[in-house]
């Protein structure tokens, strides 16, 4: 009904892997009106905003996008992740797509950063020499451990577990891949670490970036 109401202006819709109420969440739709409005464009005063949220069950995403281009939005903006990004672009080959995403060549979304091609445009976070230097300032931390655990989302589409890997090979460490997709699974698994001999985990996505360290904290082992 919103959207109706608002049809005279032009509208941006927002699909997100996560949900609004996660604070680095907020922060990043704060930033982006922010951004927006230091442009001209203000929402609700001449453009719309609508919003579809998967809360971190990624098999809702598909739906959600194909939902957005029902209403004939302007562009869509994904937030968040590149399972996002992906299913926006499996839903249109028209509508503008402004992505968030891991790594956009790896993950299919372009063959070109320089050149994105058809709807796509974005940005692309992926550096492998992060995640080795990650690796490598949580092993300083724990000097001590013979093995590290590397929390992944599983199923996902970015193989950014292969830097991490080579850099653990290299200093004689074992690697524990565990992996979580909702609050309940993180909770198991880091019980786990205790009976996995883990003395570190290190975080290779962002979704639970705010809840891994406090779990850590009490299971008293370092993460990055």
């Amino acid at each position: 009904m919103a959207v109706r109401a608002q049809q005279s202006l032009p509208v941006i819709g927002i699909l997100g892997i996560a949900f609004p109420e996660d604070a680095a969440v907020a922060l990043n739709l704060k930033s982006f009106r922010k951004g927006l409005a230091e442009v001209g464009y203000v929402d609700g005063q001449n453009v719309a905003f609508v919003y579809r949220w998967a809360r971190y069950n990624e098999a809702l995403l598909p739906a959600l996008a194909a939902e957005l281009v029902a209403l004939k939005v302007n562009v869509m903006v994904t937030e968040g992740s590149t399972f996002s990004a992906l299913a926006a672009k499996r839903a249109t080959s028209t509508i503008p797509i402004v992505f968030h995403a891991g790594d956009a060549l790896r993950d299919g979304l372009v063959s070109s950063l320089g050149r994105p091609e058809a709807n796509l445009t974005g940005v692309s976070l992926f550096a492998p020499e992060r995640l080795a230097k990650s690796f490598q300032l949580l092993s300083d931390l724990a000097p001590a451990a013979k093995m590290i655990a590397m929390l992944t989302i599983p199923d996902s589409p970015a193989p950014i577990s292969r830097e991490i890997e080579e850099a653990a090979g290299a200093r004689g460490v074992r690697l524990q891949n565990l992996g979580a997709s909702s609050d309940n699974e993180l909770e198991a698994t880091f019980a786990s670490l205790s009976q996995q001999k883990a003395a570190a985990v290190i975080t290779t996505s962002a979704p639970f970036v705010g809840k891994v360290v406090p779990l850590a904290a009490r299971q008293r082992v370092s993460n990055v």
